[in-house]
């Protein structure tokens, strides 16, 4: 499952969580930053998604879901700017004990920098793969 709306959907995500023991790939809030998409203050929301995720772990596996290449800036960015985004996601993850091995990218787009970036952090890309979001719950 995709989860893209944890502020919205957590309650629903832990009950499906606690009865099915879901694989979650889940956005960040260093994507959501470099997506310009904050539904508030960035510190306060990487603070309330941090305990969001903790509590989601102790029932799921989770693993990286990242969007670059939906936002036309990132289309044209350099790999460090790529890299940078990818890697703050994976170490935000690893801050709240969870080590993603795998890594799902948004609305199937994807490029060479982004391949590069997953093989420097040992993460394995999952494609082609089933599409069932959060806000579907």
């Amino acid at each position: 499952m995709h989860v893209e709306k944890i502020w919205e959907t957590h309650q629903k995500v832990l009950e499906y969580a606690k009865k099915r023991h879901p694989k979650l790939y889940v956005i960040t809030p260093p994507n959501y930053r470099s997506l310009g998409i904050l539904p508030y203050s960035y510190r306060k929301f990487k603070e309330d998604v941090a305990k969001k995720y903790k509590e989601l772990k102790e029932f799921c596996r989770m693993e990286l879901h990242v969007h670059l290449n939906i936002s036309p800036r990132f289309r044209s960015s350099d790999f460090r700017t790529k890299e940078k985004v990818i890697k703050d996601s994976f170490h935000f993850l690893e801050g709240i004990g969870v080590h993603p091995k795998e890594v799902v990218f948004g609305a199937y787009i994807w490029d060479e920098d982004c391949e590069r970036a997953a093989r420097r952090l040992g993460l394995k890309i999952i494609w082609p793969h089933f599409h069932i979001y959060d806000w579907w719950l």
